[in-house]
């Protein structure tokens, strides 16, 4: 049997590959949101000069690249997005440089604005069952990924404004202890998961479209 041993130099450098996501959906941006970048690693600083930003084809400078002010993994590229363009974005390596040293190899995206009239609007009024009591409303697509949430502790009207065309559902969380998540309980201290809701009716938000729905929250279920 013969042992072979691997051993990293003192001169040798592991080497992280920076990365990032966009919020493109099927190579369209939301008219609604801005351009946003998220990395794996929390980025120390940018150069806007090694983006480049094509809009047909043609470069252009005016584009302002914004570090979020609380989240470190993103950043956001502001510009005038126009309707019938085609957008393309090149991050030549380096652009951005995160902790550990790790630097971005060369990225490449291209996206086109998505139609306004791709969206839609809904206004919910939600009556609550105790008014001395929060509840977190949450709207959740088919896989229960969470869209948009709202803390409500009375009657109140939410609007989940200008989303994309599909299926939605609502699930809602008795928010016992008001501090706005989903606590999962804990054994040591003998708390139980908060208790959770689904509405049985789906509110689905078609094109171009604006309508009003009601939901009125039951009272949590017993033990």
């Amino acid at each position: 049997l013969q042992m072979v041993n691997f051993n990293k130099g003192k001169k040798d450098n592991y080497t992280r590959d920076l990365t990032l996501t966009d919020n493109i959906t099927s190579g369209k941006l939301n008219p609604y949101q801005r351009y946003t970048l998220t990395f794996n690693f929390p980025v120390n600083s940018a150069d806007p000069s090694k983006i480049t930003l094509l809009e047909d084809s043609v470069k252009r400078t005016n584009f302002e690249l914004i570090k979020d002010s609380v989240d470190f993994l993103k950043y956001y590229i502001k510009y005038s997005w126009r309707n019938k363009r085609t957008y393309d974005i090149k991050f030549a390596p380096g652009a951005f440089t995160a902790i550990f040293n790790a630097k971005n190899k060369e990225i490449n995206k291209s996206f086109k604005l998505e139609t306004i009239d791709s969206y839609g609007t809904l206004a919910l009024n939600i009556t609550v069952p105790d008014t001395t009591k929060s509840y977190i409303v949450e709207f959740i697509d088919e896989k229960k990924n969470i869209i948009k949430a709202y803390t409500i502790s009375k009657n109140s009207t939410v609007n989940f404004a200008n989303y994309p065309a599909g299926k939605y559902f609502i699930r809602v969380v008795y928010d016992e202890n008001k501090n706005g998540i989903w606590d999962t309980g804990n054994i040591k201290a003998g708390t139980q998961p908060e208790k959770i809701w689904y509405s049985p009716d789906e509110k689905s938000l078609r094109a171009n479209w604006e309508r009003v729905d009601n939901l009125t929250i039951p009272p949590p279920p017993k033990e």
